[in-house]
């Protein structure tokens, strides 16, 4: 029996996709608005957001914001 997550979901006419990224999410890329969409919420994702999910990093996590911010990291404070 299969995984049912190994599944994608269909497509959507005028996207490309389904692609499933390192997080597990699965959005589509719509050519004419340049950005990732997301059908599980139906909205398009920010650039930050779309960063995240390709990365498979968790765009709430502290560290992560705190990288996109270009703040220094707590181990870098230290020198």
């Amino acid at each position: 029996m299969s995984d049912p997550f190994d599944r994608l979901p269909a497509p959507i006419p005028g996207l490309e996709g389904p692609f499933r990224f390192k997080s597990g999410q699965v959005a589509y890329w719509d050519p004419r608005e340049g950005r990732y969409y997301d059908r599980s919420t139906d909205l398009y994702l920010s650039d930050d957001e779309a960063t995240a999910m390709v990365m498979g990093t968790d765009p709430f996590d502290l560290l992560y914001q705190m990288q996109a911010l270009g703040l220094p990291l707590p181990a870098e404070r230290a020198s």
